[in-house]
């Protein structure tokens, strides 16, 4: 599931417990704990209490995660095309 999936997800099932999110800090707790742990660590540091900010942060947050899973990857393959034997039939 995407941030943006989770968000549409939560904001949909929020509507069921207006007491559980009373408060914006609590709102935005319970959306954090409910990100991916590699998500939620990011962002759980920068202790945000707005809702809004919380789901900026974990949507540039994903980004840069999937950017630096991108750059590893061709990183790999390069390496692997330059390796020394790369040139051996």
């Amino acid at each position: 599931m995407t941030v943006t999936q989770y968000e549409v997800k939560f904001m949909e099932l929020s509507r069921f417990s207006p007491q559980l999110l009373a408060t914006e800090e609590e709102k935005t707790l319970k959306f954090q704990d409910g990100l991916k742990p590699y998500l939620k660590n990011k962002i759980s540091i920068l202790k945000l209490g707005v809702y809004l900010k919380v789901v900026d942060r974990a949507l540039v947050a994903k980004k840069d995660n999937e950017d630096l899973h991108q750059y590893r990857e061709r990183q790999r393959t390069k390496h692997r095309s330059d390796g020394p034997h790369s040139n051996q039939a």
